[in-house]
């Protein structure tokens, strides 16, 4: 079965810090990790990779991102891997456009990742947003629709009382292609119900796509315990709109290559041959614009 890996990270700890690995229980994947590690992971498993995509696996910020994304693109010509790159870049700088003209310029780019996502007074998470209202920010806004004006992906990420801000950028922006990351992390919401009512909440328009990763946060990945969640994401999104992703090596801390894909392929049974490889491959590719795979 061929597969886009919609959402992996290469970690280059020997050339750049990421404090957020730093933190407890991250000491398993604290060693550099790149195409060559992901392609022995990879191999023989129970999926055909054919197209990955690489998500800004957020270094320090005072790391050269252009110079990171450069190295993505030697990567990809060296090793075929990754297909696409999400950089970072802040939307809000009165250089975002000249910024992302630079990023353009670098063939594997396909869009940003900046974080967003704030949790409410009390409560921390260690890449949280340093404002906690951006989404509703002018000057952040149009750097947004800038994005999707030149062609561009964002890949979005909210906690769950930035709702109603999530909702009315989704409305009122809706002309950038935006992928909601690691299916809105479920296990920051009280329950399954919260959860789908937020779901259901989002617009279901034809530029935003909803990415299935990182359910590791909920523990070792079977087939019952996504079973849910994925179907609520093909109900409310459509088949078209919905793609599956590793999340490694950060969800290796929690199931192996092979439990993962196959807990993907065991929620998905019951889908046509036709949604299976939407689901599976080409809503990635699409999403992404990658090409040939």
């Amino acid at each position: 079965m061929r597969v886009t890996d919609a959402h992996v990270h290469f970690f280059e700890t020997d050339r750049y810090r990421y404090s957020w690995l730093e933190e407890e229980g991250m000491a398993g994947i604290t060693r550099p990790f790149g195409p060559d590690d992901y392609l022995a992971i990879a191999a023989d498993g129970p999926v055909d990779v054919t197209a990955t995509v690489h998500v800004h696996a957020e270094p320090d910020q005072d790391t050269d991102q252009l110079a990171l994304l450069r190295h993505l693109q030697e990567l990809q010509e060296e090793k075929g891997l990754p297909s696409a790159a999400i950089g970072w870049a802040d939307l809000s700088a009165p250089d975002f456009p000249d910024r992302l003209t630079a990023l353009a310029e670098i063939e594997v780019f396909r869009g940003v990742r900046q974080h967003v996502f704030h949790p409410p007074p009390g409560e921390e998470y260690p890449t949280q947003a340093p404002r906690p209202h951006m989404m509703a920010e002018e000057r952040w806004r149009a750097g947004f629709t800038e994005l999707g004006e030149r062609g561009f992906t964002f890949d979005l990420l909210f906690w769950s009382n930035q709702l109603p801000e999530a909702v009315d950028l989704l409305e009122e922006c809706a002309g950038t292609t935006v992928v909601i990351e690691h299916a809105l992390f479920p296990s920051i919401w009280p329950s399954l119900e919260t959860w789908q009512q937020a779901i259901r909440a989002l617009p279901a328009h034809d530029n935003v796509y909803a990415k299935v990763s990182a359910f590791g946060q909920m523990g070792t990945v079977t087939t019952d315990k996504v079973q849910p969640y994925i179907q609520e994401l093909l109900d409310h999104f459509g088949t078209d709109h919905v793609m599956l992703a590793s999340n490694f090596p950060v969800d290796r801390l929690h199931s192996s290559w092979d439990q993962l894909w196959n807990a993907y392929l065991g929620a998905v049974s019951g889908l046509s041959v036709t949604e299976k490889d939407q689901v599976l491959r080409s809503n990635a590719l699409d999403a992404y614009g990658i090409a040939g795979a």
